[in-house]
Parts: C-alpha cells; sequence; structure tokens
C-alpha cells in the first residue's frame, strides 16, 4: 500500500495482514483481532497517489471504509457511504475524512540529479525533525500540536472559494440567514457528530468539529487563516502533510481516514470495498441444465460452450437479458452440465473446432418454435437440452495469386477499381459479406491472391462508374501456383449531374459532403466528381456527377458540428430513394440541424493583471480513456470586440470529459479534484490526475472564472533559442494567418496546429508557435530571410485526422513582413496511432506510451509478402511505386495520402532502443481513395467488475461471424497470452485486422461459476497500432560488495550483430528490465551521467542469447560494482 499507516488502540500482536480481504481488492486491508462489542478506534494515512494510481479514486470523498468479519460478511462504516448508492449494513460511528496536501512523487528520470530546494513543492521538503504524527490522543486519533493556549473563534471556511462564515451568530433555527443551523448537541439523532455540527440548509450536509471537509467546507480557526488545525498551512485551506512515503525528501499528499468500531475481529477495508451480489449464492441450491452440443451430422465439436441469459421483460430483445451467474462443466462426447440459481432463463449454444479453423453457426434454445424458457425454482430442477450445430463457411487458408487483365468500354486508366469475392457453394453464396478481394494496377493487370474456391464476382469502385459487363463467377483450384482468372470487361457508365443546397435551420449556407449510398447495402458508399462545368454555384450549392442508379442520398460534416441526414424531400420520416438518370432534375436541398450540445459558460482572465485572455483553446479528453479522441468545442467569440472580458460559452457534445484550457503564452490549465475532493484548476497535470466533469445536451454549466498564469520567460528562454546568442541581427518580422480545412468558405479554423517555420537553409527551424481557437497564428522576432511555413494539423482531435501537413508557403524577410497567409491543410486518407508498452520504474508496471517522431512508410503489396511491389516497369523507371510516407506527432499520431486504392503494407521505423518492438509489417486494404481509414492491429478493452474473480475470459466476434470465440487457447501448450488475473481491469487484443470491426464481452470467472459482466461496464477501444510486448525479457539487480542497492544505474543491452540497443535505470529497489529479442546480445551497467556516484562497474560485458523464434524467454543477469575509495 505504498507505505501506508495503520493506528490502532489495540496491542501490536492483535494487528496483522489481512485474512479476509484478496490481494487484488480496491482496498487498502489489514486484519484486527479486536474483542467483539469493545470500541476500537482506527486511523489510516493512505498517500493520494495509492487512491489515485492503484484503487482509480479521484476524489476524496468517494474513500469507504468497512469492515470483513471472518465469516467473510462485509460491514460498511457509517458515514462513509450513500445508502442508497450501496448494499450491505452499517456498523460503527465517528467516520471522518481529512486531506492533507503535499508534492506528489517526481516523474523525473531517476538518474537525474536536482536540488530539492529549488522544485517546485520546496515548501514540502522535510527536514530530519520532522514525522506525520506529532501527538496520539487517548484514543489513537491524529491531533496537531497547539500554536498557543488561547482558544480562537470558529469559522466556516469553503476551500474552494475561500469565503469565511463567522459560527459566533449561528442559531439553531432553519430559518438562520446564513444558510446553516447550529445542530443540538443534546439530540441523539445527531449524537454521531463531533461537536459543535452545522447543518447546510439549502444542500443538506453537514460539517462538525472532526476536522474534516465536506464539499468544499471545513470548520477551523478563524486566526489559522482557513487552514486545518492539523499541520502547518497549505494552500487551499488544507493542512500540510508530514509524511514523506516515497522517501524522496518530500512530504506527499494523503487522506487521514478514521473511525470507531466494536464488531471485531475482522479485516478492515478502506478505499473502495465492495458486496460481491454473488457471494452469498449457495451451490447446493442450484438446479440443472444438461445435455449434449453436438454437430447437424451428430459429430463432436472440440470447443462449445452454452450461454444463458434471464427471460427479458415482455417486448424486449432476447439478448437484453441480465447477465446470469451459472457453473458450466464439460463432459466427454458432446455432453455439458450447467448449474444456475432459481430464475428463468434462455439458452444458446456455440463452438468452435480450433484445428480445422470451423466455426458453427449459434443455436438458440427452441420449443415449439418459440424461445425455450429455462424454469429453476430448485436444487430439484433437472432439465434437458440437446443442441445440434451447423458449420458454417469456412475460408481455405491456402491463398493462390491470380494474374489477368480488366479492360472497360471507354478509353482512360482503369484504377481504384477493386473486385469482392463471394463464395459460392451448390450455385448459392454462402456468406452475405465477401472472404476476398484483388485489385488492379494502372495498366489493368490483375493484382492480388485470393483463397480457392467458388467465388461469384461484383466490382467495386469509388464513384460506382464501372460495372462487369456481365455476371462473373470465377473457380480457383487449390493445386496451382498461380491462377489465371482471364479478361474482365467492365462498362463505364454515363454520368449525371445532381445538384443541391445545404443550409442551417435558421437558412445560413453552410458545408457538407453528399455522399451517395446503395440503399440495399447502407456500408456501401459511393463519393461523386464535382461538375466543373457547372460556373454559378453560391454558398452551400453543390454541384456533383453520379452514374445512373437507385440512391440514398447523405449529407455529412466531418467535424460532427451538424447531425448527419439522409435526403427525405417529402418529409415523411424515410430516406427517399432517387432514381439517378437523364431525366432526374430534382434539387437535392438538406437543412441540417446543430448537433445536440451542453453548453459551459466559463471566464479566463489574467492571473497578474485580471485582463482576460483571448485566443484560449480548450480540450476536452475522453473521462474513462486517456488514448481517446479529444473535442475541440466551436469557439464564436470577437476577440477584437472591446467590449469582451474573458467570458466564453463553449458547445460540446453531452458526455463525461475531463477539460483542459490553454491559451497563446499562458501556462496550461487542468482541472482537477484538490485533496479535499473540491473543483480546482492546476498547471503541469497530466490526464491521470484529471477530474471528471458530466456535461447533459441541453443543459448549461457554469464553471466560474479561471485565473491563467502567463509565461514569465521569452520565447527564447521557454523554448531554447536566442537571437542574439547567435549574433544574428533581429529585423522585427513577422509571420501571420489563419489554418483552415479549405480555401473560401468551405473551410474550417483549425485550433491548436502547429506551425512549422524554417529557412530555406535548415539553418533555423521552429515549431513551437500553436494556432489559437479561431485558427490564427502569429510568430515575430524572426531575422530576415527566406521562410518555408507549413501547418500539422492536432491529431488529437477525431475531426481533424482526415488531414495531413499543409503544402509549404516560402515567405522572404522582411520584404513580406506583415503579410496574412491562409495555410491549407491537405487531405488524408489513412491515419492511425502508434502506442508501445514502457514499464515505469517506481511501479514496476507496464504503461501505454506513444510512439513519437518515428517514421512510417506505406506501399504497394499485392501479394502481401510484406514487400513492395517492384515490378519491371517501376525498376525501369517508366511507372512509380504507389507509396507514401508520415511521421508520428508526440503523441504517436500519424497520416498519409495514398493515391491509388489497393492492397499495401505498413512499416514503422523504430528506435534503435525499441527495435525489440519492430512488429512485422501491417497489412491493409484500400478500397476507396476518397474514404478515410483508420489503421490498428489491437483495441484495448476496459471493465468494471464488482465480481471476486480468478479470471476473466474476454470473448470477441468479428462482423463476419456469428457466435463469440474466446481469445485464449484452452491448450495448455499454447504461446497465445494468458486470461487476465483475478483484479485485472484491462486487456489489449492485439491479433485485430485493419478494416474489420469487432464485438466483445468479459466473463467473470469465480471458482464455483462464471458471469458476464454487464456490457455498460465495459468499454472498447478505438483500433490504434500497438506494439505487443516482447517475448525476451532481461532483468535483474544491481548491488555492491556490500549488498546495497544501486538505484539509478544505466543499463544497456546491444546486439552483437549491431542492429537495435535497449536501456533502462535501476529503481529504488536495484532492479531492471529490458526488452529484448532473437539473437546475440551484451549488457553492462554504467554510471549515471550527471550525478555524482561513488562506485564504478569496470568489469567486461556480460554476453547472453535468445532463441531465434516468438517463443517466450527470459534472462536473469545480476551486477556488482565496485566502491571507490574516499
Amino acid at each position: 500500500y505504498e507505505g501506508s499507516i495503520f493506528v490502532t488502540n489495540v496491542v501490536g500482536l492483535d494487528v496483522g495482514a489481512a485474512e479476509n480481504s484478496l490481494p487484488w481488492d480496491p482496498v487498502a486491508s489489514f486484519n484486527l483481532n479486536g474483542l467483539t462489542g469493545i470500541e476500537t478506534s482506527v486511523d489510516a494515512f493512505l498517500p493520494r497517489r495509492m487512491l489515485m494510481d492503484q484503487f482509480q479514486i479521484f476524489d476524496p470523498n468517494e474513500v469507504k471504509a468497512a469492515v470483513v468479519d471472518n465469516n467473510g460478511t462485509l460491514a460498511y462504516i457509517a458515514g462513509s457511504i450513500d445508502p442508497g448508492e450501496e448494499d450491505g449494513s452499517e456498523v460503527g460511528y465517528n467516520f471522518s475524512r481529512t486531506p492533507y496536501k503535499g508534492h506528489e512523487p517526481r516523474t523525473e528520470d531517476p538518474a537525474m540529479y536536482f536540488d530539492p530546494t529549488t522544485v517546485e513543492g520546496a515548501e514540502y521538503l522535510l527536514d530530519d525533525s520532522e514525522f506525520g504524527i506529532t501527538d496520539l490522543s487517548a484514543d489513537g486519533s491524529y491531533t496537531a500540536e497547539q500554536t498557543d493556549g488561547t482558544e480562537s473563534e470558529k469559522v466556516l471556511y469553503n476551500t474552494t472559494t475561500h469565503e469565511s462564515i463567522s459560527t459566533a451568530t449561528i442559531t439553531g433555527s432553519f430559518a438562520d440567514p446564513s444558510g446553516w443551523m447550529l445542530l443540538d448537541d443534546q439530540d441523539s439523532q445527531y449524537s454521531s457528530y463531533t461537536h459543535p455540527a452545522y447543518y447546510n440548509t439549502s444542500t443538506h450536509f453537514v460539517v462538525d468539529s472532526n476536522g474534516s471537509v465536506e464539499r468544499g467546507w471545513m470548520l477551523t480557526d478563524a486566526s489559522s487563516g482557513g487552514s486545518h488545525t492539523g499541520g502547518n498551512d497549505s494552500e487551499g485551506g488544507i493542512a500540510a502533510s508530514k509524511f514523506d512515503f516515497d522517501g524522496d525528501q518530500f512530504a506527499n499528499s494523503l487522506l487521514n481516514v478514521s473511525f470507531t468500531a466494536s464488531n471485531f475481529p475482522g479485516d478492515v477495508q478502506i478505499g473502495d470495498p465492495f458486496v460481491d451480489p454473488y457471494a452469498a449464492l449457495n451451490e447446493s441450491d442450484f438446479g440443472t441444465v444438461q445435455g449434449t452440443v453436438l454437430t447437424d451430422a451428430g459429430g463432436t465439436i472440440s470447443e462449445y460452450d452454452v450461454w444463458f441469459v434471464k427471460v427479458p421483460e415482455a417486448g424486449q430483445d432476447r439478448y437484453s437479458g441480465e447477465p446470469v451467474f451459472f457453473n458450466f462443466e464439460r463432459g466427454e462426447n458432446g455432453a455439458y452440465t450447467a448449474k444456475l440459481p432459481a430464475g428463468s432463463y434462455y439458452a444458446e449454444a456455440f463452438g468452435f473446432d480450433p484445428e480445422t479453423g470451423t466455426p458453427y453457426k449459434p443455436e438458440f434454445a427452441l420449443e415449439n418454435g418459440v424461445d425455450k424458457v429455462f424454469q429453476i425454482t430448485d436444487s430439484d430442477s433437472n432439465l434437458t437440452h440437446n443442441f445440434l450445430l451447423e458449420a458454417e463457411y469456412r475460408m481455405s487458408f491456402e491463398f493462390i495469386p491470380l494474374t489477368g487483365s480488366v479492360s472497360k468500354d471507354a478509353t482512360g486508366p482503369i484504377q481504384d477499381v477493386f473486385f469482392d469475392l463471394f463464395p459460392v457453394e451448390n450455385g448459392a453464396r454462402v456468406t452475405d459479406y465477401p472472404v476476398a478481394s484483388f485489385g488492379v494496377d494502372r495498366e489493368g493487370n490483375v493484382r492480388g491472391e485470393a483463397p480457392a474456391g467458388t467465388f461469384e464476382v461484383e466490382v467495386f469502385s469509388p464513384d460506382n462508374s464501372l460495372r462487369l459487363a456481365s455476371d462473373l463467377t470465377i473457380t480457383i483450384p487449390d493445386d496451382v501456383t498461380s491462377h489465371d482468372v482471364g479478361a474482365i470487361a467492365l462498362s463505364e457508365q454515363s454520368m449525371f449531374s445532381v445538384r443541391g443546397s445545404f443550409a442551417d435551420t435558421s437558412g445560413n449556407p453552410i458545408w457538407a459532403d453528399v455522399i451517395f449510398v446503395n440503399p440495399d447495402d447502407l456500408e456501401e458508399q459511393f463519393w461523386p466528381m464535382w461538375d466543373d462545368s457547372v460556373g454559378d454555384l453560391q454558398d452551400g450549392e453543390f454541384a456533383v456527377n453520379i452514374p445512373e442508379g437507385e440512391y440514398l442520398v447523405l449529407a455529412e460534416r466531418f467535424d460532427g458540428m451538424f447531425v448527419s441526414k439522409f435526403f427525405d424531400g417529402d418529409s415523411n420520416g424515410s430516406a427517399d430513394t432517387l432514381t439517378i438518370d437523364a431525366d432526374f432534375n430534382q434539387s437535392i436541398d438538406f437543412v441540417l440541424e446543430s448537433r445536440p450540445s451542453a453548453t459551459i459558460n466559463i471566464k479566463l482572465i489574467d492571473a497578474n493583471t485580471s485582463d482576460p485572455v483571448k485566443y484560449a483553446w480548450f480540450d476536452f479528453f475522453d473521462a474513462e480513456d486517456e488514448f481517446g479522441p479529444i473535442i475541440f468545442p466551436e469557439v464564436n467569440v470577437d476577440f477584437e470586440d472591446p467590449s469582451f472580458d474573458g467570458n466564453y460559452t463553449l458547445k460540446v457534445p453531452g458526455g463525461t470529459y475531463k477539460f483542459s484550457i490553454g491559451a497563446d503564452r499562458y501556462e496550461n490549465m487542468f482541472r482537477i479534484l484538490d485533496e479535499s475532493g473540491s473543483e480546482t484548476w492546476s498547471k503541469d497535470t497530466i490526464w491521470d490526475d484529471g477530474s471528471k466533469i458530466i456535461l447533459v445536451d441541453g443543459n448549461v454549466t457554469e464553471l466560474g472564472s479561471v485565473s491563467m498564469s502567463a509565461f514569465e520567460k521569452s520565447d527564447a528562454d521557454l523554448y531554447g533559442f536566442n537571437w542574439m546568442d547567435e549574433g544574428t541581427q533581429i529585423s522585427g518580422s513577422s509571420i501571420k494567418g489563419s489554418v483552415k480545412t479549405a480555401s473560401g468558405t468551405k473551410g474550417s479554423v483549425v485550433p491548436k496546429a502547429r506551425i512549422i517555420a524554417h529557412t530555406d537553409d535548415y539553418l533555423f527551424w521552429f515549431d513551437h508557435t500553436i494556432s489559437r481557437s479561431n485558427g490564427s497564428f502569429e510568430i515575430s522576432n524572426l531575422p530576415e530571410g527566406n521562410w518555408m511555413v507549413f501547418a500539422e494539423p492536432p491529431y488529437d482531435s477525431e475531426s481533424f485526422r482526415g488531414f495531413r501537413e499543409s503544402t509549404p508557403i516560402q515567405i522572404s524577410l522582411p520584404e513580406d513582413n506583415g503579410s496574412s497567409y491562409d495555410l491549407i491543410l491537405q487531405g488524408s486518407n489513412v491515419s492511425g496511432r502508434i502506442l508501445f508498452p514502457k514499464r515505469e520504474v517506481k511501479t514496476g508496471e507496464n504503461q501505454n506510451n506513444a510512439l513519437a517522431n518515428a517514421f512510417v512508410w506505406a506501399f504497394r503489396d499485392e501479394d502481401k509478402d510484406g514487400e513492395p511491389d517492384y515490378d519491371a516497369a517501376i525498376l525501369s523507371g517508366e511507372d512509380q511505386l504507389s507509396e507514401a510516407f508520415g511521421e508520428t506527432d508526440d503523441d504517436g499520431f500519424f497520416s498519409f495520402y495514398l493515391e491509388d486504392a489497393g492492397s499495401y503494407s505498413l512499416r514503422i521505423e523504430m528506435p534503435g532502443e525499441l527495435s525489440a518492438l519492430a512488429p512485422a509489417p501491417i497489412q491493409f486494404s484500400l478500397k476507396n481513395p476518397a474514404d478515410n481509414l483508420k489503421l490498428g492491429n489491437a483495441i484495448k478493452i476496459d471493465w468494471e467488475s464488482k465480481v471476486n474473480a480468478t479470471s476473466f475470459d474476454i470473448e470477441r466476434k468479428s462482423s463476419t461471424e456469428s457466435s463469440y470465440q474466446s481469445l485464449f487457447s484452452s491448450d495448455a501448450n499454447s504461446t497465445g497470452p494468458d486470461k487476465p488475473t483475478a483484479g485485472s481491469k484491462t486487456f489489449i487484443d492485439a491479433t485485430v485486422l485493419t478494416g474489420e470491426t469487432y464485438s466483445y464481452r468479459v466473463v467473470a470467472e469465480t471458482s464455483s461459476g462464471k458471469v458476464t459482466l454487464d456490457s455498460t461496464n465495459v468499454r472498447v477501444s478505438k483500433p490504434m497500432i500497438f506494439l505487443a510486448p516482447p517475448s525476451k525479457t532481461i532483468s535483474g539487480r544491481v548491488v555492491d560488495s556490500n549488498n546495497t542497492l544501486i538505484s539509478g544505474a544505466e543499463v544497456v543491452a546491444w546486439r552483437e550483430e549491431g542492429e537495435g540497443w535497449s536501456s533502462a535505470f535501476t529503481g529504488d529497489d536495484g532492479t531492471y528490465e529490458l526488452t529484448g529479442g532473437p539473437g546475440k546480445w551484451e549488457i553492462t551497467v554504467y554510471r549515471p551521467y550527471d550525478t555524482k556516484v561513488d562506485w564504478v562497474y569496470d568489469n567486461a560485458p556480460e554476453r547472453f542469447s535468445f532463441k531465434q523464434d516468438e517463443s517466450k524467454e527470459s534472462k536473469t543477469i545480476n551486477f556488482t560494482v565496485s566502491t571507490l575509495g574516499l
């Protein structure tokens, strides 16, 4: 528990390690062998960092306490819970939470030297005479030394607004004008409070004299200026901590929890104790459902399961019933036995044969053609049902290279064409989705490969202009090295012009994308070509060409500012199916509604001058997923209006967020909870520490005023450049302009775009400027010369991931001084984000980190061998390889544009120290260059569980599968991932395919059964590129000859072949862990480069090797360093 301290008034022998709690429970726990009925006091001093990192408790007011007796029964401490929110009995009294503020653990490199007296938080630096507990009262509670012998006047102090209310005039009347009422200390209903105690008559809570902070209010001495009496004053009226939990000389923030109870012996639990809803189930009361799961031919299936769900209410979907806790056992020859508690259930069976890769269609239990209800009343219930499962189509995994040619009945090149293959058996399609595709190069040659079998062929072109001249079925044999599909003839359809307009509900012209959709398949969408022959278009109008056919027409905004809408010309509530031909002359006019949104009002002022802060930008982060999309709200403010006073009105979709603010020349501010649980704003805060804000569409949230601190340093000091030091003459020239997504009224402004300016000789390069909330930017004080300026999109916003850097603009200074330029972002059609695991020195846990400044290369790879398709024409210089390049930003995002449809591979150029994480080329298909493809090889699944599980099973179903399958093999010899263990809350599925969609469910497994977690407690991320942890690791410890642990030592390993290296610093316990890879390695220890130490390692490097395969291996290599003489 990271040094947590527990204090009780029992003898030491009666306090020990927890006996009735599980190691993975989100609580700090110990066993207290007190006497039943005897009042026992408990004090706990819990590091705030532990509550946040281990238990995910950010608001100290959410910390609960409980006692678990030796029978496993949990009872909450009265006052620590809201009885309406938790199930369970209450015991004890005098519960209190008291926060103390300190310096949070530093995250710098452990080898980095720093002077503790000069860093931020130096006021919390402890000397040798200071320790946290200055006095213990008779009951063991924590008290502070009295500074003088006088009793000061008491005040009610708000730790957020710093408002003070004297208690001298507060009466016992509910109508007291102060809004507070003094509680009668003789009234038995108030006996649980420490008096004097005051009741807030408007929001209904009590602040008493136990020193705790309730909803931002505390009772304290007027002479203390609002500080808590338990120590030195700290900011916000919160007492200063005197506890150093992590040994870095600084006092750390903590929460002091105390209470009194008499129901011992038992375990004390403080944090987020919970009652397992299934722990009280008695398996001896369970009824039985049994039977067999076989193939429709009577054969056995190696892996099968039966899933139960409670019968839902009438009219609801069969899958909407509540999850069921049940025990399931497989027997021989397809037999199964399920044990379930009393209730009414539906059942569904599914199976999979891993040896042949054959999935089976799931079967819902039916009786007389309707869903069969399994009614369990008690242990005497014994029901039977046998399932017969039909095998699904199984695609051959032997792919055959294809050749052939494609022609069309019109002139011009054939490109961006894909042919989809639908399997056929006995003359009928067996799937409603294509199982393979192949493409065409610029010369009309077939490129690609497909599985053996018989297939119907459909053609896809982005604008739907190309069709097969006649129906086409091909058969690919399985005994050939390649197959010629012959000559495929295409007919090009006539194009017809379609006109229309976009407007908002007020009639103002707006812009949007117009997309034509197949009425029979809404996922088949076509992007029309602009009709360049139409020259009289006004703002908001469009004219496009589309082939003859029947379509639905969709209006869509990439930034989500307006609700997407299908054209409904007759306003009957259904999308119109339009027949586009030579006679079509209808105008497609859209009126788009603004997206539903919540409103936030906030005022930003300069902390020193009280002037309004202009051009601020606002980041709304996904509150549950650090790597989720960020929303930039629309900011419509005239910053040049003299009446602007710093007030902003923001519109964002309803949801749960974490929130930060930034502005040009100001330090970023993050909305957090302070040690007392009150909302406040902090500088230099990370996402983990941000507080959640819940916004509701249609509601207004007032956030008051925020004071922002301007940078005290110049750009030269902040970003490490100084013209004078270079001896360069300052011309005073500036470059300014705006960043947009398109020219004119069709584009929107881009906030937080990074502006890059460099001289044409690259002598000067600056990338510190960020566009303001209205897209504007200015770089001042530049020397004369020829400059190139371009903008990079803010990839952290989902709205701008369909873009890439703007085309550089050449500017000459001082000739172009003061001129304004529009930097127009270019479109991209492929994007992604790359993350990799990194072991944190302090915690020893792997954390996901963004791979920054890495180059990515995408190239045409129709044969999917991971190598570029350099054919004769490309090698001779007659043609060019279809390829694109990109670079990840600081958050791991990248994007690029590929001109041609086709099959591609993506290579990632890894930095040397991460070479062991280098993945195989990631393969993907781009069917439509007008679409935006998000690359990913992994999906992150998070869950919350109140079940005391021993492990978790993750089941997945793709869009082309009909049943869920476990991601974990039942084969003990499998080299695949292991099931998440008890206490796990996240898992990364690194086996996904780009372009595929998946559904997941999480099953909690216990020693007596299993239950599927409610979907509301499971969160699935968007696809990402995840560099899976390597299967080869090196770990060990560094000590000196006296066996003293050496922290901050740099351990470096490198391949003998010279390809890559790996390094890490030892932690406080002297340990290290490195990632490796196949081959021969050498490893050694270095002294930290910027810290004086009294040791050296002068032995030859150690040598070791790993197998040339993907098997898991670990090596342990310890080092002993030599101590230098004084």
